[in-house]
Order: C-alpha cells, then sequence, then structure tokens
C-alpha cells in the first residue's frame, strides 16, 4: 500500500514539456545566443570554448584538447620545445561535440557551442520530468521539478553558456531516470546504461562520481539482503569506476608532459574556522544566485512532504532516490570542505555538488503526495503556475544582472577590444601561423580567440610578468590602447623604444619588437590617421586640484560625431603631487541628441605608483560609434580621493581611425 505505481510517459506529456521549455529558451537565450563567452565567468568559459577551437584546428584528437594559448598556467615537468596549446582537461566532450558540428558548417561561431550546451541541458530537465513522472509522480507537479531546476538562476545562466557543468548534470539526471527504471523493471540493461551516464558525467566534471557512488553504495546494501543482480551489479560499476580511474591517470600524465591552463588540484580550507568563513562569503554572496526565496520555500515544502509522507519513502523507487540523494548531499559538503577556496568565486561549483542532490530530494517530496482529485489537480496547478511565475521573474532579474556590462569588467573590456581584431591582421596579411603575445590580456584565451591566432598572453602587467612574457618566442605583439601607457609601458619603458608600430584599429595596437630601435612618443605608437588637438593650455599654466575640489574641467564641448570611423580621445599632462594619490579619475562623459549617454572613466593613481611626486599621464579613451550632430561632450578630472595635485600642459586629442594600418 506504501508503494507509488510506476506510470507511462505519453509523448503528449513529454511535447508540452518540451514546448513550455523551448519557449522559457526564446526568452531567456534569445539575446545571448549568439554572444562571445562574456561576463561573469568570461574567463573560464572561454578557456573551455578555446578547447572546442582547439579540436578543429588539431584535427579532432580528442585525447588531445588544445587551446590557443601556448602557455599553459600550472606548466608541464620539464620546459616543452614545440609548444601547441594541448592541456589537461577534464573530458571535453561538448566541446568536442560543438567542434565536430563546427568542423562539418564551416563555422567557428560560439552560437554552436551555447546550442550544443542548451540541448543537452533541456534533455536532462526532460529526464528529470520523465523519472519522477513515470514512478509516479502527478503530471503538474513533475513539471515543477522541472521549473523549478530551469529558474534555478545559476542553472539558467549556464544552460547556455560554455560551462561543462550543465551538461554533466544533464547525463547524471539521465542515469538517475535509467536507474530508477532499472528499479522498476529489473531490465539490467538500464543500470548499465545508467552506471556509463553516470560515469560520463564524472569524466566531464569529476565531482559527479559522488552520485555513482551512492548508488553503488545503495544497491549494496539493499542487495546483501534481496539483491539477484549484485553480482552484475559490482561488475558494471566497477568497470565504470575503472573507467574514471584510468582517465584520471592519462590526465596527470598530459598535465605532466604539457602542463595544464585549468586547476587540478585540491584547494581546501586550512581549518575548520577558515572553512565556516569561507561558507558563509560563499552563501552571503550566492545565496539568492543558487536559487530564489521561490525556491527556497519550495524546498521548504518539499522537506515538509517528505515528512508527512515518510511511510511513502518505503517505496522502492523514493526510497532508495532520496537515500542516495541524502547520501551524495553529504559528499557534496565533503566537497565543498576540499574545495572550498573556490567556492566564495565559482557559483558553479554549486551545480558540480549541491545542486543534484537538492533538485532530487525536492523532486521526491513533490511526488509522494496524491493529486487523483480535481480539487488537488486544480489547486496544483495554481500552484505550479504562481511559483512559476515568481521563479521566472526571480530568475530573470538575476540574468539582466549578470549580463550588465560594468567598469571594473576587465574581461568584458577586453573582449570589446579586441572585438574585429582578427580583420586588423588579415588586412594587415599577418599569417595565420603567427604567434601573437598580447600583454594586459587579463585572460588567458579571449585575446588569442578574437585575434584567431595562437600566441601568448601576460594577464600581470608588472615588471617582472612582462619581461617573462617577452622572453616567449612570438612574430608580433599585441597590446590594448587603452591600457598601453598606464599598464604597459609605465612598467616597462623600454618598450617605448622597443615597440615598433605595425597596424591599430582605434582599439589595439599591433607590434613588433626591435630592441635596436629610438624610442618614440606615445602618440607614434598608436598610429591614429588623424589627429586633431581640441584643448591646450600653456606650458606655463598650472592647474590644481586642493582636497576639497571634486573637478576640474577640462572641455564642455558640442561635436559632431559619424559612425564611419573610429573616433578616440588622447590626455596627455604632467602631474605634481607630494602626498599619495588615490581616487583620481580623468572622465569622459558624452551626451547624444536622443538622450541616450555614454560615460567612461579611467584611473590616474597607477601612473604615480611607487612614490612618485611627478607622473606624466598618457590616457586613451574609446568613442562609441555615434551618428548625431551637436553631440555633449565633457572631460573632466574627478577628484573623489580628495587629493591635492597640480596639472601642467594639459592636452585634449581626438584621434581618428579608418585604414586600420
Amino acid at each position: 500500500m506504501n508503494e507509488k505505481k510506476s506510470v507511462s510517459v505519453n509523448k503528449t506529456e513529454l511535447s508540452i514539456v518540451f514546448l513550455i521549455l523551448s519557449a522559457l529558451s526564446i526568452v531567456f537565450f534569445s539575446a545571448s545566443i549568439f554572444q562571445f563567452p562574456s561576463h561573469l565567468h568570461a574567463w573560464t568559459q572561454s578557456d573551455r570554448y578555446a578547447l572546442a577551437i582547439g579540436y578543429v584546428d588539431n584535427g579532432m584528437a580528442l585525447f588531445l584538447p588544445s587551446t590557443n594559448n601556448l602557455h599553459p598556467k600550472y606548466p608541464p615537468a620539464k620546459p616543452l620545445n614545440n609548444p601547441k596549446g594541448i592541456t589537461k582537461a577534464d573530458l571535453p566532450v561538448v566541446e568536442y561535440i560543438s567542434a565536430a558540428v563546427m568542423k562539418i558548417t564551416g563555422k567557428n561561431h560560439p552560437f554552436i557551442f551555447r546550442i550544443t550546451t542548451l540541448l543537452i541541458g533541456l534533455a536532462g530537465l526532460m529526464f528529470l520530468f520523465a523519472l519522477f513522472r513515470k514512478s509516479g509522480g502527478s503530471f503538474i507537479l513533475s513539471l515543477l521539478t522541472v521549473l523549478f531546476a530551469f529558474f534555478a538562476p545559476a542553472f539558467t545562466y549556464y544552460l547556455n553558456g560554455f560551462i561543462p557543468s550543465i551538461p554533466a548534470l544533464s547525463f547524471a539526471l539521465a542515469a538517475i531516470f535509467f536507474y530508477t527504471s532499472y528499479l522498476q523493471n529489473n531490465r539490467f540493461s538500464n543500470f548499465a546504461i545508467s552506471v556509463g551516464l553516470f560515469c560520463l558525467a564524472a569524466l566531464i566534471r569529476p565531482p559527479f562520481i559522488m552520485p555513482l557512488i551512492a548508488v553503488i553504495m545503495v544497491q549494496i546494501f539493499f542487495g546483501f539482503r534481496k539483491g539477484k543482480n549484485l553480482k552484475n551489479e559490482i561488475i558494471a560499476a566497477t568497470s565504470g569506476l575503472f573507467v574514471f580511474g584510468v582517465f584520471q591517470i592519462y590526465n596527470f600524465w598530459l598535465g605532466q608532459n604539457f602542463g595544464s591552463l585549468f586547476i587540478s588540484n585540491l584547494m581546501p580550507a586550512g581549518n575548520i574556522a577558515e572553512f565556516i568563513d569561507l561558507t558563509a562569503l560563499s552563501w552571503n554572496k550566492w545565496k539568492f544566485e543558487y536559487f530564489s526565496e521561490v525556491h527556497y520555500a519550495l524546498m521548504i515544502t518539499a522537506g515538509l512532504l517528505l515528512f508527512l509522507f515518510r511511510k511513502k519513502l518505503k517505496d522502492k523507487v523514493f526510497g532508495r532516490l532520496a537515500l542516495i540523494a541524502t547520501l551524495t548531499l553529504l559528499a557534496s559538503f565533503v566537497y565543498l570542505f576540499a574545495m572550498a577556496l573556490q567556492f566564495p568565486n565559482h557559483d558553479y561549483y554549486f551545480l558540480d555538488s549541491f545542486f543534484l542532490p537538492l533538485i532530487l530530494l525536492t523532486g521526491t517530496g513533490f511526488a509522494l503526495p496524491a493529486s487523483d482529485s480535481i480539487l488537488r489537480k486544480i489547486i496544483l496547478t495554481l500552484v505550479t503556475i504562481v511559483a512559476g511565475i515568481l521563479m521566472f521573474n526571480a530568475s530573470r532579474a538575476v540574468q539582466k544582472a549578470r549580463y550588465t556590462t560594468h567598469s571594473w569588467d576587465r574581461t568584458e573590456m577586453i573582449r570589446q577590444l579586441f572585438e574585429g581584431s582578427s580583420d586588423l591582421l588579415a588586412e594587415n596579411q599577418i599569417p595565420l601561423d603567427a604567434k601573437i603575445l598580447v600583454l594586459d590580456a587579463y585572460t588567458s584565451n579571449v585575446p588569442l580567440l578574437l585575434l584567431n591566432r595562437k600566441g601568448y598572453t601576460v594577464i600581470n602587467t608588472d615588471s617582472t610578468e612582462l619581461a617573462e612574457g617577452l622572453k616567449s618566442i612570438f612574430d608580433y605583439i599585441a597590446i590594448p590602447n587603452r591600457t598601453l601607457a598606464s599598464d604597459v609601458i609605465r612598467n616597462y619603458p623600454s618598450l617605448s623604444q622597443w615597440l615598433v608600430p605595425v597596424a591599430n584599429n582605434g582599439k589595439i595596437g599591433l607590434f613588433s619588437l626591435d630592441k635596436s630601435a629610438a624610442e618614440k612618443p606615445f602618440i607614434e605608437l598608436l598610429m591614429p590617421d588623424k589627429l586633431h588637438l581640441v584643448y591646450a593650455e600653456q606650458d606655463s599654466t598650472m592647474s590644481c586640484l586642493k582636497p576639497d575640489d571634486a573637478f576640474l574641467p577640462l572641455i564642455d564641448t558640442t561635436f559632431s560625431f559619424q559612425n564611419n570611423s573610429d573616433f578616440s580621445i588622447l590626455f596627455e599632462s604632467f602631474a605634481t603631487s607630494e602626498q599619495a594619490i588615490n581616487g583620481l579619475h580623468f572622465v569622459l562623459d558624452i551626451t547624444s541628441e536622443d538622450g541616450s549617454r555614454h560615460y567612461d572613466s579611467f584611473p590616474l593613481s597607477p601612473f604615480f605608483e611607487g612614490n612618485k611626486s611627478v607622473a606624466k599621464m598618457e590616457v586613451f579613451l574609446n568613442i562609441p560609434s555615434i551618428n548625431q550632430v551637436d553631440t555633449k561632450l565633457k572631460c573632466y578630472i574627478w577628484n573623489p580621493g580628495k587629493n591635492e595635485i597640480c596639472f601642467n600642459k594639459n592636452r585634449l586629442y581626438f584621434t581618428k581611425y579608418d585604414s586600420h594600418k
């Protein structure tokens, strides 16, 4: 009497669920599905995208993953004579599938990767629905479980992204479905498929070995009493664990011989106190991005249902499902401790661990109560609609915030600056096999992907890192115009002499290196097609800011822009201060006739690093494409840090780029 009868999942119900998920996907992802990896965790996402491009370039060698970056973050045991970008990586299944489609279509567009992840993710949600529907749950509450998962903000964000957590989670959900099917029909082939899918999920993201181990433990526990297939189950499970172990050994060999671009070691808390602090930090930062308030209310409701209908957990399927979820949840806390240093900054680690057991426990709670009366069906339908709308709105708000570009988002800034850079190289006949050294790349693969070349990246532009980068064997150097003076030449002054300009599109400069060349003025390195002086002070003029002065105006004028040219603004000045500088910015403020506004600020304090009292400041800011007359343009020095400082020889130029050569 405690067992719920299994039901067949008809095609009509599956079609309804698929149509709902497809419609939601259009609403959530129509704006992002074609985007290059950007915004939150764009660094890691671009590295995964680079793996797909690597397969396209290396002849689809599955077990030799590579990226555009030739210098691994974690170097091999011995230096490489001929680096090819090969890297240790968890099995890149989605990257490989995406690369196969790219190879067939001849297009390396990010859309292919995103849609592959999305389709696998939706398939996983379909298995989640079928799992609880087939086990006896009602249609509407099985659908609510699916919506619960879809609308979890972190899940939604990565559902059409590049992080392998979504595919691994989807394969794990499929594995659970086949496992419960095995419990219902005792067909051993279902158990074998389940183990295979669990193994695949763990090869993609190793934490998914936890639910497989939980399944093995549960089957052994029950199998000793009345399991007829225990021997075969152990053989199948051992085979899966063996495959997982062999791959880990091979992956270790890859890291030893070629290095790794990805984290390959545990990062635990040092002690219990630190673990508690890191866990609290992670929770405070991500709690409403893991789930919304409605999600937490539904989880509490599911927990109450599990308690109220606990007798129904004697059911073979629900009982073992709840036990497996509980064991996996406990194992997730061990994983949390083992990777405690990563959780505060990586929300997708939650998807690799806690998400699956929480979804299973919530879905099990929803599946336990009967819903056969018309009144109950009406109430549950209303609850699902209201909860769905609230979760929809909460997730949409998070997605909007995550796709908002902020001034501190250096990854997005680099993406925007290097966008179109492959055309610059093509116009200047730079060979496809030319190796590029990118200075101030901020990420390991974003600029190289957009340059469509392999090469090296210097992420931190201190003098040591720059010197190390310059030891690489490269053909050209690429540097963003924006940070050429402040982050590169300031830290390595010799480059103002060694750099030989080759091409510039107004956003980045391409250079060769000649240590015998003469020193060049900054404007020569920028290579503008036209240079227009719009503001200049006499050399004898001194403009000063006192601590109580918030602003130092430079220009306030109108200007006519045409979007067929690339305009930028260049600010030059000598500044003197007897005190440490902090909180000082050059600001560009543009207001168009239609009311749209572009605001950009550049910190000036780096020019004073090293206890300098006198600094030459050179700031280059891009102006967005505008096609309007009488555009209001302001430039000023903003002093929120209440500095006392004087400026001399202030100059403002408009630079214009047409030829890109």
